[in-house]
């Protein structure tokens, strides 16, 4: 026990230094785990699946809207052939703030589907595919908050469908038993929209628009010490570029961490955070917000 904490101090120390990182970027469900295609896998047709599901309660968000997130996630595994495995991702992120009665207020949810073509090698995953994310509004009749209820009901609806080219590392060791995995991804987007209601030349006009998004490129990074041998440590940081046609890049980044429960076949995550964006497309305008998290996860082997 006493080695270990060299390693959890600097993952203290990581935390230290990244925390102040604020950009900005589109709510992606990725962004708290990516996925990790199953090595055991056998060959042959829908040799299984994998699924995540967390949620988290968040802290100083513009007009407290990511008090609640939640999120679903799921893997198909369709194939397997050799070092090629064809799967189908679909997630469903869900926020809401604290004004109702029992101060959960669902009223916007992601909803996200891939599919992915990825190769296996012994050191990197490479993956590419389609991918299709809209937003969708709940309970539009309802004002956002009560306390101050707009003139009209406010609506918005981002959809985004592209391309993506994706490499994950596999696990690497660093200082010890430390392990490190990264990953990284281009991003070309086909279509995009971002229906805004109430409508008017003023409010279609303020930038961004996420449906004059051109693509984008994300990198992360994932630190694991081991605590005990049922019991890791762990960090990860997210940053992502979102590019425009007319307005300048936005930036997203997200820190997270934690202590991971393993299990035989899964895992249990309890972490915290930090998490900034340049729209968390809650309200009908786009608005920089940033907020601090705590949460729970549980996960099937697959998710990282």
């Amino acid at each position: 026990m006493t080695r270990m904490i060299p390693q959890i101090f600097l993952l203290i120390i990581g935390f230290l230094f990244a925390a102040p990182l604020s950009g900005y970027g589109q709510l992606f469900t990725g962004r708290s785990q990516m996925t990790i295609p199953d090595s055991s896998l056998p060959v042959g047709w829908l040799p299984g699946l994998g699924l995540s599901a967390e949620m988290n309660s968040g802290y100083g968000s513009v007009a407290e809207e990511q008090a609640w997130n939640y999120k679903l996630q799921g893997t198909i595994y369709f194939a397997r052939l050799d070092s090629w495995i064809l799967s189908g991702t679909l997630t469903h992120e869900q926020s809401a703030n604290p004004y109702s009665d029992i101060n959960f207020n669902p009223k916007r949810a992601w909803w996200t589907e891939t599919i992915n073509l990825s190769y296996l090698t012994t050191d990197y995953i490479i993956q590419t595919g389609i991918f299709h994310r809209c937003k969708h509004d709940i309970d539009n009749a309802e004002a956002t908050n009560p306390e101050k209820p707009e003139p009209v009901s406010t609506q918005r609806g981002p959809i985004v469908t592209g391309l993506h080219l994706t490499v994950l590392s596999s696990p690497q060791p660093l200082l010890r038993t430390i392990q490190h995995r990264w990953g990284g991804s281009l991003n070309y987007h086909l279509f995009g929209s971002d229906y805004r209601n109430p409508s008017s030349e003023e409010i279609n006009r303020i930038q961004p628009r996420l449906d004059e998004s051109v693509g984008s490129v994300w990198a992360l990074s994932r630190l694991d010490a081991p605590v005990l041998e049922w019991l890791n440590a762990y960090q990860r940081i997210w940053l992502q570029a979102v590019f425009f046609e007319r307005d300048e890049p936005g930036f997203n980044s997200r820190l997270e961490w934690g202590l991971r429960l393993k299990g035989l076949r899964g895992n249990l995550d309890a972490f915290g955070g930090y998490e900034s964006t340049f729209d968390d497309v809650a309200l009908n305008t786009p608005r920089p917000t940033d907020w601090w998290f705590l949460g729970l996860r549980v996960s099937g082997l697959g998710w990282e």
